[in-house]
Parts: C-alpha cells; sequence; structure tokens
C-alpha cells in the first residue's frame, strides 16, 4: 500500500513540475496568458493534493518575483489572498502583493495593500516601515 501510495504521490509532484517548467517556458517566449494557464493548475493540484501550502505559494511568488515573472508572482499572491481569506497571516500576504507593486512601481496600489497588511496585522513592523518608506 504504501509503495502505491508513493508511487502517486510522486506522479502528482512531477505533473506539478512539469506544470512550473510548462509556465515558465511560455512566460519565456512572451504568451502571459497561456503561461497562466499552467500556473493556476499548478497551484490547484498542489493544493488538492497536499503538495503545496499557502506560505509555498507565497514562497514561490517571490520567486517568480525575483526572476523577472512578475506578472506570475501577481498571480501567486492574489491566489492567495482569494483563496485563504481567514488566513492567520493574510496581513504578510497583502505585505508581499504589496512588494510586488513596489517592483512595478505602482506605488499607489503597494500603499493600499501595506494599508490592508497594517489593519489585519497592526502590529507588523515591517509593514510600518515600508508604508513609511513608499509614502514619502
Amino acid at each position: 500500500r504504501r509503495e502505491i501510495r508513493e508511487a502517486k504521490d510522486e506522479v502528482k509532484v512531477e505533473k506539478i513540475v512539469g506544470q512550473f517548467n510548462e509556465m515558465k517556458q511560455l512566460y519565456r517566449s512572451g504568451q502571459l496568458e497561456s503561461a497562466r494557464i499552467p500556473l493556476l493548475s499548478m497551484l490547484s493540484e498542489g493544493i488538492k493534493h497536499g503538495l503545496l501550502s499557502e506560505e509555498m505559494i507565497d514562497d514561490l511568488g517571490y520567486y517568480l518575483m525575483e526572476n523577472d515573472m512578475l506578472d506570475l508572482a501577481f498571480d501567486c499572491f492574489h491566489y492567495i489572498i482569494e483563496h485563504y481569506p481567514e488566513s492567520y497571516t493574510l496581513g504578510g500576504y497583502y505585505y508581499s502583493l504589496a512588494e510586488a507593486y513596489i517592483k512595478k512601481k505602482e506605488t499607489d496600489q503597494a500603499i493600499l495593500c501595506l494599508r490592508k497588511s497594517l489593519e489585519i496585522n497592526p502590529n507588523d513592523k515591517w509593514a510600518e516601515q515600508l508604508l513609511e518608506s513608499v509614502e514619502k
């Protein structure tokens, strides 16, 4: 039984890795809308099968942001906020989204996200400091 379960998990992981690679290839070839299909499929499949957590999706968003796939990073951050509205780290996800807006030079949107982050978690010193620096 264990071997069967492990084999099935391996197939699921391989599928997600394949979707990730497809997403990167499509994005790098300039096909943003097409790249979103495997990304969103990867996220929903990963959650469904317990292979991805909300924290891992946040990490993926940062990976995409740091590797010049900002549009897809936005998709990850929006996905978490949409699918985990009761998360204890929801404020942190708004912070992540704010960082993406800062990178995109959309300070008004960044400010809105940081204010939402602080509304959820008023003791977040990182969000407070970033908001102060963005508002200058």
